[in-house]
């Protein structure tokens, strides 16, 4: 059964997928469970430990009916710890624990027989090939008595075929190619067929990708890894060298989608322009980049679970700390270029003079950046405090001393420093992004030039934008706030005569208000303009949609006074793939406070975002509007409590509803009938 069946969802309250590593660390574990817990929206309080957290958790689930999963488990240490925190109220209430070993499942749950997967048949094995090694054509006829070789091979483990056929689809589809590979791939009969096939799949990679698939070893069992911070971490590597005619960047994305073709790497979201989001490694395939990285000293992974590691004069260049209980890393390695650290405590990085790249995942206390004062040749450095709970102070007046820097990626910190201006006069800088900030941090001055700068991230305006901008000619994503002593008008002329633009986020402070379209009109013939955030007001006059910017793919009105249902000129976009609107308000002076979605309109778009709109009393969605919608979430719109005509979005897959009570018994009572064909009905939603 599908768990987000309409069976299910009809059930359950609350579900919660949990993926457990082989190296957790049983307080994350229980901060998971507590984000996924509370409510949207909400401050995210301080959490002071386990038995805090277990009550917590307990004291929300008592009166629930809950489905929890918790999956990839590798001991009983997790379910033995976690029980006291699930109360057993013999209401339906279900946990699900998948796992490698029979011994877990039967220890768990000592009265019921382990449901085990089953290998694939040689029919399902041979379809799973051909569709990775020839997505877009028929396998001719002579291939196909090696393709039931290749699959038998396999032995019906869908990793290996996967795999496999992402080796092949590399190749012509040429019988003396495919024969080759045949018989030069080493088979065992010893039942490692996954390993055989996997190792083969690191041997057959092209030299400029073998370091990239190992740099995945850096990172934790089943982290999802965001890809623009990877690939800025291969440039901060060296691993790609600048081309006349692209920038590192795109060269970077080709490199993962080449991973991603050979089934190395798996996409986990992609962004509106189709580009990978987020993406991560299966866990064998990480085991296998371990397994080289280690034999070619590439890189050591210190973890929970391995303390007898020790770094010597020939040690690797890159290390990585997953919760472990290691002596400190700086003691044992000096030489280190990367260094990826989910620690709580933060390492004194003065003896790493060489260090390019330091990601920094977990703390959650205030810091001063004095630790980076001997990091002379960072190009890199990342920093987000734990469980996105904005607890985290840091001072960042020391990165100016950093002369190297190409990327400071800052998130989810309640307070950072300003920054000194001398460190917008390093000229390597690409990208500087402050996201999830209690406070922007101030812009640029005016006399900056920043020729390589391509992303800049929730900053703080300065007046003397308005006459002038800072020199950032390669700006592809801008994202800014602007003070309610600065002007804003010519800011935003300025910013649209730099037509490289492709997302731009635009916030404003104080009573001032931004309006859609008026405030953007300067771009209204800007074609590299894909993606729009905007916070503000929706006027009452109707919109001239000739002044919206003509390519838009992505629009985000957040924290927006609608006067007018903004339906009628927004179906009008004819390229908008994904609608946002968040934290808004209706204030229509007429008595039906609803948005029309009418036939013929939003012929593109494909995901539909409205979260938390006040007022919104009634979705009217008729016949024949938004052709192509492929996911809705609607989420503590509380005075929406009529589920629209949902019936006639046929290509709808994916429905997300929360915090919506009435909406929510309709939808599982009389207006089921709506959602039958939806493949994916949740309705205990939170993000």
């Amino acid at each position: 059964m599908h768990l987000r069946s309409a069976e299910v969802e009809r059930h359950f309250n609350f579900k919660i997928w949990l993926s457990i590593s082989q190296e957790f660390k049983f307080i994350n574990i229980l901060k998971k469970m507590l984000e996924k817990l509370r409510k949207i929206g909400s401050e995210m309080q301080e959490i002071k430990g386990e038995e805090y957290c277990l009550t917590e958790i307990y004291n929300f689930l008592r009166d629930k009916i809950y489905l929890i999963v918790l999956d990839d488990v590798w001991s009983n240490d997790l379910w033995n710890q976690l029980q006291t925190a699930l109360p057993n109220n013999t209401n339906g209430s279900r946990i699900l624990i998948t796992t490698r070993f029979k011994k877990i499942g039967m220890e768990a749950d000592p009265l019921s027989e382990p449901h085990e997967l089953q290998f694939l048949n040689e029919e399902h094995s041979h379809q799973l090939l051909l569709k990775k090694a020839l997505p877009n054509n028929d396998c001719p006829d002579d291939l196909l008595p090696l393709a039931n070789q290749f699959a038998k091979k396999c032995g019906g483990l869908p990793l290996a075929l996967v795999v496999l056929g992402g080796i092949l689809s590399t190749r012509n589809p040429d019988y003396i190619i495919w024969d080759r590979i045949m018989k030069t791939m080493d088979w065992h009969t010893d039942g490692s067929k996954c390993v055989d096939v996997i190792s083969s799949s690191y041997d057959d990679l092209p030299i400029h990708l073998k370091p990239c698939f190992l740099y995945f070893a850096l990172f934790p069992e089943g982290h999802q890894i965001k890809a623009v911070s990877l690939i800025q971490m291969w440039i901060a590597e060296g691993f790609i060298q600048e081309m006349p005619t692209k920038t590192m960047e795109d060269t970077g994305e080709n490199y993962l989608d080449e991973l991603t073709q050979r089934c190395l790497v798996q996409v986990s979201k992609k962004s509106c322009t189709g580009k990978t989001k987020f993406c991560h490694i299966h866990d064998l395939l990480r085991d296998l980049a371990v397994q080289k990285a280690k034999e070619y000293e590439f890189a050591m992974v210190f973890s929970k679970n391995k303390t007898n590691l020790n770094c010597s004069s020939t040690a690797p260049r890159r290390a990585a700390l997953h919760f472990s209980d290691n002596k400190p890393i700086e003691r044992i390695c000096t030489n280190l270029r990367s260094l990826i650290y989910f620690q709580e405590e933060i390492p004194n990085c003065n003896r790493f003079g060489m260090l390019r790249v330091l990601e920094i995942l977990g703390t959650d206390s205030a810091h001063n950046t004095k630790w980076l004062k001997g990091c002379t040749s960072l190009r890199y450095f990342g920093f987000c405090s734990v469980g996105r709970s904005h607890i985290t102070s840091l001072n960042v007046s020391r990165l100016d001393q950093l002369k190297n820097l190409q990327t400071v990626y800052l998130q989810y910190c309640r307070t950072v420093s300003d920054l000194p201006s001398s460190f917008w006069d390093n000229k390597m800088l690409r990208h500087v992004n402050f996201s999830y900030l209690g406070t922007s941090p101030q812009g640029p001055p005016s006399s900056a030039n920043l020729e390589n700068l391509q992303t800049l991230k929730w900053v703080r305006a300065r007046k003397e934008w308005s006459a002038k901008l800072p020199h950032f000619p390669q700006i592809k994503k801008l994202a800014i706030t602007i003070p309610e002593d600065v002007a804003r008008e010519p800011i935003i002329d300025l910013l649209s005569n730099i037509k490289v633009v492709g997302s731009l986020y635009l916030r404003e402070e104080g009573a001032r208000q931004l309006t859609f379209p008026g405030s953007t009109s300067a771009f209204r013939n800007h074609n590299c303009l894909h993606s729009l955030y905007l916070n503000g007001t929706w006027p009452k006059k109707e919109v001239d949609s000739k002044l919206v910017p003509p390519h838009l793919i992505k629009l985000t009105l957040d924290y927006f006074q609608f006067e007018l249902d903004p339906m009628p000129q927004l179906k009008k976009l004819p390229n908008l793939r994904v609608l946002m609107l968040k934290q808004a308000t209706m204030q229509l002076e007429t008595d039906r406070k609803h948005m029309v979605f009418s036939r013929g309109g939003f012929g593109q778009l494909q995901k539909l975002r409205i979260t938390f709109v006040s007022g919104l009393e009634e979705l009217e969605i008729e016949e024949g509007a938004m052709p192509m919608i492929k996911q809705i979430v609607l989420v503590g719109c509380d005075q929406l409590q009529v589920v629209p005509d949902l019936q006639y979005l046929t290509t709808l897959r994916e429905l997300r509803v929360g915090f919506m009570n009435e909406f929510k018994r309709r939808l599982q009572g009389e207006d089921q009938w709506k959602v039958a064909h939806i493949v994916s009905v949740t309705t205990s939603y939170w993000e």
